[in-house]
């Protein structure tokens, strides 16, 4: 069977991970990172092993295909060069690593996350430079504790595949005005022919502007406040023509591009 998906080293998932809230900066961290596995929880001093990331370490995509025990650490470590641009923020993204993590940056803590199914970020302004050094460290209790894991289970039985652990979604960076939008909630009402959208940013009571229908209508309103964005007449989403509206969200030098829909009353 031909594979659809080639991958290579030097190219891994780099189409961009966030479809429903595009910017044009965009940096990705996927591809060959240097890892260790321990029975320690502290920092190793060697990282033997090559590992392509975002694929688990179980998994023969990786590379590595070597299982990591619920008391075991498995260490990723990779260098970057970025361009950093004067006065934006610099934010650092993981889609998902499974399950405990915490990240280094040039030898600072950044943080950490608990969770193996969503995506987290962090404000890494204060310790990013031109040259970087990033380490991620990760545990996977697996059912050793009461998480939420699925079907991973240390002894297989019932199922026909390993468990997974580790980073196993994009890695990637975007720069960012001092003040940007954080998040989009959004929500279409057929009966009212609109949609609801709210902006979340790093502040409340910023001015944005709802650009959509090719610019020829605009909302105002502060972010935080829920917006009401109105069409005259409504062509539905539908598995036979499913038809998009684009949408441009602006929050002072902070531009996103998202794609809705009409679909079910909200």
């Amino acid at each position: 069977m031909q594979n659809r998906y080639p991958i290579t080293t030097d190219q891994v998932l780099a189409e961009y991970p966030r479809p429903q809230m595009v910017r044009s900066s965009y940096f990705s961290l996927n591809g060959v990172w240097d890892c260790a596995i321990s029975d320690e929880a502290s920092l190793p001093d060697l990282y033997p092993y090559a590992i392509v990331v975002p694929f688990s370490p179980e998994t023969k995509l990786s590379a590595l295909e070597k299982h990591v025990g619920v008391d075991q650490t498995i260490s990723y470590r990779r260098t970057f060069a970025v361009p950093l641009d004067v006065g934006k923020r610099t934010i650092l993204h993981f889609e998902a690593v499974d399950h405990i993590c915490i990240v280094y940056l040039n030898g600072r803590y950044i943080g950490s996350h608990r969770g193996g199914y969503l995506p987290f970020s962090f404000d890494i302004s204060e310790a990013v430079k031109s040259e970087n050094e990033l380490i991620v460290q990760v545990q996977d209790p697996c059912d050793s504790q009461s998480i939420i894991r699925g079907k991973q289970a240390r002894l297989s039985g019932g199922i026909f595949y390993s468990g997974q652990s580790g980073i196993y979604q994009s890695v990637w960076l975007e720069q960012v005005s001092r003040h940007y939008i954080k998040r989009l909630i959004l929500a279409s009402n057929l009966e009212q022919r609109c949609w609801h959208v709210t902006v979340q940013a790093d502040e409340d009571g910023l001015e944005v502007v709802v650009s959509y229908l090719d610019g020829k209508r605009k909302v105002k309103g502060l972010s935080g406040q829920r917006l009401h964005c109105q069409v005259d007449e409504v062509h539905p989403w539908s598995p036979e023509d499913p038809y998009l509206y684009p949408f441009t969200v602006t929050l002072g030098e902070d531009v996103v591009r998202v794609i809705l829909e009409y679909a079910a009353s909200v």
